[in-house]
């Protein structure tokens, strides 16, 4: 939590937000939000960026929800 508030501290607003924190079969399980693809990279320290490639049908958004499945 520490993090989340000093990046939205440093970053002028409430830019991540974290929705859910769990333990679930002996992992921690943490939902976080973000207000967009910037946030989402410099929080996280990755290069991150989104394009539909000049295709008007593929809008410019992210998921719902993204999962990572280590």
């Amino acid at each position: 939590m520490e993090e989340i508030n000093s990046y939205n501290q440093v970053s002028g607003g409430e830019n991540v937000v974290m929705d859910e924190l769990e333990l679930k079969d002996g992992n921690a399980v943490m939902i976080l939000s973000y207000t967009g693809m910037k946030h989402y990279a410099e929080f996280n320290k990755v290069m991150a960026a989104y394009f539909n490639g000049g295709n008007k049908e593929i809008p410019l958004e992210l998921p719902g929800s993204l999962v990572d499945v280590k």
